[in-house]
């Protein structure tokens, strides 16, 4: 049923009503949120009219019909009042609803069925975390083949090694290869640029490296040591990802900033700092309340921000991270809103950071990433091409290809950045 709740959000959300209006929505919408609701409570409903209706039916049903035929003689020949023929039908069906079903019973039964699929969840996933298990693999000598040092309990505090080891990825139930035998290392202090077509498979294997997907082959490791070993917690605690389609959370401005290290008490001075590497201090000077100014129109006091604010905000998200102990970060098309004057000098402050933090970019705008110290090109899974600008250049390979489209686009006055399918 929580689909259907999402599309009646959707339905009465302000954000959402031009797109109804324009594309004839609302038809389509009711249909979503009525095929949701009869999947949700058909097995429900199922269930309460199956269990011994006929019990309900003597204890409740024919003394209630006895009850009702004694009144409705007794009004029809004037012997009762309409106080005493309301009471009984109140009480009637107070009584059928008590012993019958309700918005009550409903959920009582839906709750049970939730916990009956969290018992089956619960034995599904009866198996050692996945933290322990990898300990238990270094321990034995099998997570490499060369054998890994030993796993420590914390992570070190220095910016590590990044080894992709014959990673190969593939979704659950297909059979089409993501990423097939990528080996490749993320040397400590380095920028390195991620580019290539759409689908390439750039964005899944950012979210490998953060540990949301598991390979399906080969590994991960830092300093030697697979990230499995350390578990979600503590590796997620060393590395800041901005993703391509973050999150816009209605919270302030601080608290959207400060959600990249949630677990630390604020630090108002780290805060100022990402800001203005951001570029986002200009615009937080203009808000109305600073950064206790609530990014969500519908929030009192609250503004909306535009697309290339709002990337603005979730880097300064990830550089807080990065100034409160992350070693690695991440960045998925970062400023793909912003115009190329001010993605430049984003990314030349990034790219000053770069000492104190390995840095991986993804962004189709070639023109930004050229001054990587590394690029590598994915296409169909694999890293085709690899080198700095200059080298790709030389080579006169995919790179170069796309390299000079983009520069001939943008003399022409359009964004420098590949649309999905444009050199298929």
């Amino acid at each position: 049923m929580q689909r259907g709740y999402i599309w009646e959000k959707a339905a009465d959300d302000p954000g959402t009503s031009k797109d109804i209006r324009v594309y004839g929505l609302g038809d389509w919408i009711g249909d979503a949120i009525r095929e949701h609701a009869l999947l949700a409570f058909t097995p429900i409903w199922a269930k309460l009219t199956a269990k011994d209706e006929w019990r309900v039916l003597a204890l409740v049903g024919i003394p209630f019909s006895v009850a009702l035929a004694a009144v409705g003689y007794y009004a029809a020949t004037g012997r009762t009042t309409v106080a005493v023929e309301s009471a009984v039908l109140t009480a009637g069906w107070s009584i059928f609803q008590s012993m019958g079903w309700n918005d009550n019973v409903i959920s009582v039964v839906s709750a049970g069925e939730c916990l009956a699929a969290y018992d089956e969840l619960r034995r599904v996933l009866d198996a050692p975390p996945t933290a322990v298990a990898a300990r238990a693999a270094v321990a034995a000598g099998a997570t490499g083949a060369d054998g890994d040092a030993e796993v420590p309990d914390e992570l070190p505090d220095r910016v590590p090694l990044i080894r992709f080891e014959g990673l190969g990825f593939h979704y659950p139930g297909t059979e089409r290869t993501v990423l097939d035998e990528i080996d490749l290392e993320i040397k400590p202090g380095e920028l390195l640029a991620l580019v290539g077509l759409n689908g390439a498979g750039k964005s899944t294997l950012i979210k490998l490296l953060s540990m949301l997907y598991t390979p399906t082959s080969g590994r991960i490791t830092a300093d030697g040591i697979d990230i499995a070993a350390y578990g979600h917690e503590a590796w997620r605690a060393r590395i800041s990802v901005v993703f391509q389609d973050f999150v816009k959370y209605q919270l302030s401005a601080a608290e959207n900033v400060l959600l990249g290290r949630g677990g630390l008490a604020p630090d108002p001075e780290e805060l100022e700092l990402a800001a203005q590497e951001a570029g986002f201090g200009e615009v937080l000077a203009r808000l109305p309340d600073g950064w206790d100014t609530p990014l969500a129109r519908t929030r009192t006091g609250g503004v909306d921000l535009s697309g290339g604010q709002w990337q603005q905000v979730v880097l300064t998200r990830a550089l807080y991270a990065l100034h409160k102990g992350a070693k690695l970060l991440v960045l998925d098309e970062p400023t793909a809103h912003l115009d190329v004057r001010t993605e430049f000098e984003v990314f030349q402050r990034l790219a000053e950071r770069r000492g104190e933090a390995s840095i991986v970019l993804i962004s189709h705008r070639l023109s930004t990433v050229r001054y990587a110290d590394r690029i590598v090109l994915l296409d169909g899974g694999r890293i085709t091409e690899t080198g700095t600008h200059e080298e790709l250049i030389e080579r006169g390979g995919e790179y170069a290809r796309m390299f000079a489209i983009q520069a001939e686009r943008f003399r022409a006055g359009y964004e420098d950045h590949i649309e999905e399918g444009e050199l298929l």
